[in-house]
């Protein structure tokens, strides 16, 4: 399985970009939007659709949302997208990246 995040605060694109996602996506697939203090006027239901809201508060909290996101992930690799640009890293990469610090191998 493969995990997308996408950390989103005030995203007008967050709807097409999931939609995206899903009608590209080949195999077993879940999706994470980051609602990083805010609600989308609309959501998707999708069983493969997980929200992950963080409270609302003056800062981005994009690097806190990412690893709580990845902690929640079901997928052994794991693709960041922002509607903008997408890179696929494994979760340990995105981890140590957001961390600074070793990853803890998940499910070995």
């Amino acid at each position: 399985m493969i995990t997308v995040i996408i950390p989103s605060r005030n995203e007008i694109f967050l709807n097409q970009t999931i939609r995206d996602v899903l009608k590209n996506s080949h195999g077993e697939i879940e999706v994470i939007p980051v609602l990083d203090g805010w609600e989308p006027p609309e959501l998707i239901e999708d069983p493969r659709v997980r929200y992950l809201r963080l409270p609302k508060v003056t800062y981005t909290q994009k690097r806190h949302g990412v690893n709580q996101a990845v902690d929640m992930a079901k997928g052994s690799n794991s693709n960041l997208c922002n509607p903008r640009t997408c890179s696929t890293l494994p979760i340990r990469s995105i981890r140590r990246a957001n961390l600074a610090a070793p990853a803890i191998p998940r499910g070995r």
